[in-house]
């Protein structure tokens, strides 16, 4: 193979990615939506591997999930169960919305959320048949 020429290969290997990363997003969102704050944040560091070699502030996602566990995991007196529960979930609900924009940030920097997608002529061919441009 001459160099810097791309080998054809029977398979785009990037639709297998483009498809489990949105398997993720689906399955965080079902998460959040059902207020599984847990299931939000495995989500969300799920996304966060798949991605990984596309964030420059490695720091800045530990800090923050780190942050989440350690408001997920506080213990709270009974006395004090249901104000406090509400204030924590509230806190790690912030949290992860912050995360959860912050990813998105990355994967629409990235092109990751809506790849750019090449057809050989069909679209071409659809646009001069109904006269598109």
């Amino acid at each position: 193979m001459i160099k810097g020429q791309e080998q054809e290969t029977p398979f785009n290997f990037a639709m297998i990615f483009y498809v489990e990363l949105n398997k993720l997003i689906s399955r965080k969102d079902e998460a959040y939506i059902e207020g599984n704050l847990w299931g939000w944040y495995r989500g969300l560091q799920a996304i966060k591997r798949k991605i990984s070699f596309k964030i420059k502030d490695k720091e800045y996602f530990k800090v923050r999930f780190g942050e989440v566990k350690n408001i997920l995991e506080s213990p709270v007196p009974s006395q004090v169960a249901g104000d406090m529960n509400k204030l924590l979930c509230d806190e790690a609900t912030l949290k992860l919305e912050e995360i959860d924009e912050a990813l998105t940030d990355v994967m629409d920097s990235n092109k990751m959320i809506f790849p750019s997608i090449k057809v050989n002529g069909g679209l071409e061919e659809i646009k001069k048949r109904f006269n598109i441009e």
